[in-house]
């Protein structure tokens, strides 16, 4: 019967085979059990680590008979698969790659460029990597520092020699001690980046000529460079095409100094950011030439700003953007057209945030180059860009020229603003993204329809109301809330807008209202085809989730410099 057993064995049934085991291991297992059970127990330990060093050995073999690979390509050719591995966290690329069989293994140990992305672990994996990697030219990123790291920065440098890449994010005093006695250049170096840090000595940080990519954001304003000792090093790097620097811009001088009466000419830079008080930021750009086609971000750390301080600004800018003299930068050309600006909020701690906000504003006009600026300090819920957008209007006729304007991310903008752009005699289409601002813009109006709203401090100087706005045809509302708030706003202040225009605008034009809360097809009903002169265009996502409208992205590499 299949049922029965073999006799000595009361648990195997007869038509199962008995396991044949090696020699070796079926000796332990039939010999008596004595008095000396530890000896057996080493005996059956040393036999277990002897068949796992066979299991491995054996899956190795299996994973070179199972990967084609091996078989088709040579060794050269899977090492540089290898290093096209996407970096990840911890030590799985060089782990996994390296235990897949003895042939990668072999690869991996032999080549020192499968070793030269630093990991920021332990002080020793950082060792063990350095010596594996050989000569290779290092790379060490890592965003997410503590103070445990410190030890594992200063092993790093002391390799400064073989840098090729070296970003890393705070906390504030994460670098280590300035040592004179240690060669300080980085010939090799092309991306140096210090995010949210403190930079101790000028000198101790890693530069050399091949840097492309300089990104210094100090959040401290201390331990500033010299004149001299910026210059000298931005006159030591050819090829740099990018440059950020935060708090670290030199003290001016009240006499010209040498870099203003001969600019240090950066003809190949194509990104330059700048974070100071507005008057460094003004001599730091009188004393360079900019490539005509480089974007220049201006972050002014300024408690106040004057019109006369950001007259000097673009001024100085367009002396150094006219490298080229068959392009020059032509902040009066007759002919110049900013069709377009960008008016936006962020933080420190985020995109489209409500905390502390910023407003940066961004232009481009056919005869000068991209340009961002922006206000941290903003407490007066635009002053600022007020005062700039008057600067621009004289600078590049504003009035006549600007043709599109956006609001992004903006929760408040006051009555200083709206009459300033409001006084542009073309603009065609005013569009609000995630701004609550655009309340503002609907309140105000309805001030100048009441006769309420004055030109600045003077009482007398009423707003007209055929004068605001006057060639306005579109407004956009995307992804805002229009819900009212506790006292007015939301969907009432547009409709009160959209009966005031009624009886005084001749002009036709067209709400798009697209993906906002607290707007419903009742909602749209209650506009759509009451207004004369009025075309409402509804465009609702019903996928969309709340969640998914409160997302907020992450922000892009224009933004991390400000943040």
């Amino acid at each position: 019967m299949g049922s029965e057993t073999a006799p000595g064995s009361p648990g195997l049934p007869r038509d199962i085979p008995r396991p044949v085991f090696s020699v070796a291991t079926q000796e332990l297992l039939d010999e008596d059990i004595g008095q000396d059970l530890s000896a057996q127990d080493l005996m059956v330990q040393r036999r277990i680590q002897e068949l796992e060093r066979e299991i491995s050995a054996l899956k190795s073999r299996q994973n070179i008979l199972r990967c084609p690979l091996n078989r088709m390509l040579p060794p050269e050719l899977l090492l540089r698969i290898f290093l096209l591995h996407p970096t990840t966290s911890g030590k799985s690329k060089r782990v996994h790659l390296s235990h897949v069989c003895g042939l990668w293994r072999s690869i991996a140990l032999e080549s020192g460029a499968f070793w030269s992305d630093l990991l920021f672990t332990t002080t020793e994996m950082t060792e063990l990597m350095l010596n594996r990697s050989k000569e290779a030219l290092l790379t060490a990123r890592c965003h997410r520092l503590n103070w445990r790291h410190r030890e594992i920065i200063a092993t790093i440098l002391s390799q400064r020699g073989r840098l090729h890449t070296f970003e890393i994010s705070g906390p504030v005093d994460i670098l280590p001690p300035f040592d004179p006695a240690r060669p300080q250049t980085a010939p090799f170096v092309q991306s140096l980046s210090l995010t949210k840090i403190s930079i101790p000595v000028w000198k101790g940080l890693p530069l050399g000529p091949s840097v492309t990519e300089l990104r210094l954001d100090c959040p401290k304003v201390t331990n500033r460079p010299t004149m001299n000792e910026l210059f000298g090093s931005l006159l030591e790097m050819p090829l740099l095409r990018i440059l950020h620097l935060s708090h670290l811009l030199p003290k001016t001088t009240p006499s010209r100094t040498n870099w203003t009466k001969q600019p240090l000419s950066l003809e190949n830079l194509k990104e330059l950011r700048l974070r100071d008080t507005l008057k460094r930021v003004n001599h730091f750009i009188k004393s360079v030439d900019i490539s005509y086609f480089a974007t220049v971000f201006v972050d002014i750390n300024d408690a106040t700003i004057t019109l006369q301080s950001l007259d000097t600004l673009i001024d100085v800018l367009g002396v150094s953007w006219s490298l080229d003299e068959d392009e020059p930068c032509r902040w009066y050309d007759e002919d110049s057209e900013v069709q377009e600006i960008s008016v936006e909020n962020f933080t420190f701690s985020g995109v489209h945030s409500i905390h502390r906000p910023s407003v940066a504003m961004s232009f481009c006009a056919e005869t000068v180059p991209d340009f961002t600026i922006s206000f941290p300090n903003n407490d007066h819920s635009g002053d600022d860009v007020t005062t700039f957008l008057a600067v621009l209007d004289v600078k590049l006729n504003l009035t006549e020229t600007l043709l599109y304007t956006t609001i992004d991310s903006c929760d408040a903008l006051d009555d200083s603003f709206w009459p300033q752009l409001g006084s542009s005699v073309n603009l065609e289409t005013l569009t609000f993204t995630k701004s609550p601002a655009y309340q503002d813009f609907f309140i105000y109006w309805r001030m100048v329809a009441e006769g309420k709203a004055f030109i600045g401090d003077y009482p007398d100087e009423v707003v007209l109301l055929e004068e605001h706005f006057p060639s306005l045809s579109t407004i956009r509302i995307v992804e805002c809330d229009l819900g009212p708030r506790l006292d007015y706003g939301g969907l009432i202040a547009i409709t009160d807008y959209l009966e005031t225009r009624t009886d005084a605008s001749n002009t036709d034009l067209t709400l798009e209202i697209n993906e906002c809360r607290n707007f419903d097809k009742e909602n749209f009903n209650q506009i759509e085809g009451s207004y004369t002169k009025t075309e409402v265009d509804w465009d609702y996502d019903e996928d969309m989730s709340e969640d998914e409208f409160d997302r907020v992205d992450s922000p892009s590499d224009s933004d991390e410099f400000f943040m």
